[in-house]
């Protein structure tokens, strides 16, 4: 099972993101590699913060597209319901372990970019998390897009690289 290891420099607040291969499976069965055949998929990334200023996150579960999400092959909109449903249960089963880390969806792209719409849609979801960091994931075809947002700024990733468990 491969995982995937981002890293950032020292003036994001979260410098390693890790993504376990169980949410990395899920991702795959949804990547639009039929172009325009294909809805766009979208659910919240949850997991693990690690560290003293929990600069270290784990993601460890995902949600999955809701019926009552509004999705088209180059458009989606997530609604709440379903989704927070999920983060709910798992934030409760785990004793608060579980939380909320940000956003994925997929884009019928062979390199994944943030569209100008995208960018939209994450400021207002950075409103209501104010000083705190938020993930954003983009799952191309054959590659994907990992940002952090907090507040304002937009922080990328200085490298990645793919791992084994």
């Amino acid at each position: 099972m491969t995982s995937k290891t981002w890293f950032f420099d020292n003036k994001c607040p979260i410098h390693i993101v890790s993504f376990e291969s169980k949410v990395l499976e899920v991702i795959n069965n949804y990547r639009q590699e039929r172009y325009r055949q294909q809805l766009e998929s979208c659910g919240i990334l949850m997991g693990e913060k690690r560290g003293v200023d929990c600069e270290n996150v784990n993601v460890t579960h995902l949600s999955t597209p809701e019926d009552t999400d509004e999705r088209t092959p180059t458009y989606y909109k997530r609604n709440v319901q379903g989704h927070q449903d999920c983060l709910n249960q798992l934030h409760n089963s785990s004793r608060g372990r579980i939380q909320y880390l940000g956003e994925w969806h997929t884009h019928p792209q062979d390199k994944a970019s943030p569209s100008h719409i995208d960018y939209m849609e994450w400021h207002k979801t950075c409103r209501y998390f104010k000083d705190i960091p938020v993930l954003f994931f983009i799952a191309g075809i054959h590659e994907d897009w990992l940002g952090i947002q907090k507040n304002e700024v937009l922080y990328l990733p200085t490298y990645f690289e793919n791992g084994s468990y």
